[in-house]
């Protein structure tokens, strides 16, 4: 069978339901939904309420953790109800992203507006001065951006790797107990429904 036959029937099988099934991208999209909403917010918190950076990064950035933690306890790892636990392994991993993030974002504005990044413009066509223009207006937005490239794959292996990671048989951990009965254990629904399969 000749490659191009191998994609053709591998394109004839995709599905957007099958697509979207996998954690990994159920994860990404809503990474990317609130990225959208994240900048929006920054910008509104910094230019109309005219608060400080620092702070309106913080507000932000808790804003969108309270926000996604219920849609990945459910949505990407298919939990029926959250937990506090993994909430504040949620907290504390988003915690150490934002310390990436945070430390990024301050330093990126300095590095987006830097004569380096006008010189590689100007290599583009642009004229100095409208260079420098451009980026001192984009220069926050850039940054988070940038910011945001930082701190994304921390924050993929901590979810992945530490708060919904998959439980191994040797494990001494054990999922929290129900409270519908003290023998049912709580799995995460996909887990449940292959079971079935």
């Amino acid at each position: 069978m000749r490659s191009d036959s191998v994609v053709f029937v591998k394109l004839k099988k995709f599905s957007l339901k099958s697509f979207t099934a996998h954690p990994m991208v159920r994860w990404w999209a809503i990474g990317l939904f609130f990225t959208g909403i994240n900048i929006p917010i920054l910008l509104l918190l910094d230019e109309i309420f005219k608060l400080p950076w620092l702070l309106s990064t913080l507000i932000a950035a808790e804003l969108a953790t309270l926000l996604r933690f219920p849609l990945n306890d459910r949505w990407v790892f298919g939990y029926p109800r959250p937990s506090w636990k993994r909430l504040w392994q949620y907290h504390a991993a988003n915690f150490s992203s934002l310390v990436i993030w945070l430390i990024a974002a301050n330093l990126f504005p300095a590095i987006v507006t830097s004569q380096m990044s006008v010189n590689l413009l100007s290599a583009m066509g642009l004229e100095s001065q409208t260079a420098a223009a451009l980026l001192a207006k984009l220069e926050k937005p850039l940054a988070a951006i940038l910011a945001t490239c930082f701190s994304v794959g921390w924050s993929m292996a901590t979810n992945f790797l530490w708060i919904w990671r998959k439980k191994g048989p040797n494990s001494n951990e054990k999922p929290a107990m129900r409270s519908r009965g003290s023998a049912a254990r709580e799995e995460p629904i996909a887990a449940r429904a292959s079971d079935r399969d």
